[in-house]
Formats: C-alpha cells, sequence, structure tokens
C-alpha cells in the first residue's frame, strides 16, 4: 500500500495506542526466539506506555527487561494499526500500581494493588509507526478500485503512513 507519510507526534500516537488498548506485547527470549502475549495497555503518556503484570509472568521473566520489545495495536473497524517500538522495565512503586489499577486487574491479582507478586510493567517508546486510512470506508473502496483499474491514485488517497521518535520534546 503506497500511503502518504506523514510526521507526527509521539503523544499523538501514543494516544491512539491508548484508544486501541489491546496490543500483542512481543519479546525476544534468550534463544531469540519471538514471543507474543496479548496485554492491556493502561497509561501511554510521557514516551511511556505502561502494563500491570505479575514479577513471576512470562513477560517478566524472559529476559525482556532492559531489552528492546515490540507493541502491536489493530482496530479493524477504523483499519488503524500501530507499532510501538521501545525497552521495557520493571517498576514495583505503589504509588505507579494504584495509578494504573483497574478492578479487571483484580482478576489478576487476588491481593488487589497491594499483591507481593504485581508490577508495573513499561516501555519506554523510542518509535511508534502508524498507518490509518485517511477517508471513510467508501472512500477506501473508491481509492482501491481506481488503483486497481490502473488510474493514478494520490498516495494521501490510500491512507497515512506517519512515524514519530521520541524526543524530550515528544
Amino acid at each position: 500500500m503506497n500511503t502518504a507519510q506523514s510526521s507526527a507526534t509521539m503523544t499523538e500516537l501514543l494516544g491512539k495506542a491508548l484508544n486501541m488498548r489491546f496490543c500483542m506485547f512481543v519479546t525476544t527470549s534468550a534463544t531469540t526466539q519471538l514471543s507474543g502475549r496479548p496485554m492491556t495497555t493502561l497509561d501511554a503518556s510521557d514516551g511511556v506506555a505502561y502494563f500491570l503484570t505479575s514479577l513471576t509472568s512470562d513477560v517478566s521473566q524472559d529476559g525482556s527487561v532492559g531489552k528492546s520489545v515490540l507493541l502491536t495495536y489493530s482496530d479493524r473497524s477504523s483499519g488503524r494499526y500501530l507499532t510501538l517500538r521501545g525497552t521495557a522495565n520493571i517498576s514495583t512503586d505503589q504509588t505507579l500500581i494504584d495509578r494504573l489499577w483497574t478492578p479487571i486487574a483484580g482478576a489478576f491479582f487476588d491481593g488487589g494493588s497491594k499483591d507481593p507478586q504485581i508490577c508495573a510493567l513499561a516501555v519506554r517508546v523510542e518509535e511508534a509507526e502508524l498507518w490509518e486510512p485517511t477517508g471513510n470506508k467508501f472512500e477506501q473502496f473508491l481509492s482501491i478500485a481506481k488503483a486497481a483499474m490502473g488510474r493514478d491514485v494520490q498516495p494521501n488517497e490510500l491512507g497515512r503512513h506517519a512515524i514519530a521518535t521520541y524526543s524530550s520534546g515528544h
């Protein structure tokens, strides 16, 4: 798909990740095998995406802490796709855990937000990449049909491709 590339801010793309909420959290194991698991994004601000997990979970134990990870999001209803690449770290800071706590997390932690196994997983995002349509579904269909018939289609008719890299000014 030849989409129009545009600039975006990290704040904009992290906001889209928070709205999409669910991602596949992809890590590389010690044997360099890729491994993914579904995770819920609980906050995404200031260049960091946050999750709650257990200190004994595979994501905490597979050697990905301090290493590069990939978060992949998709929203079929809007046709939007997003990847976030960054470095994962674990925090047991109770203030942060309390801020991220949701009633649904209670299904996974018998001790509530004070459970001794709970931790916050923070991904410092270094790069975000977005693909999204620029029009409604009918306009998308017409653009694809034009391209299939060999007619000229402007890249921005097929969608938007935006990349943001982290900087202290976002």
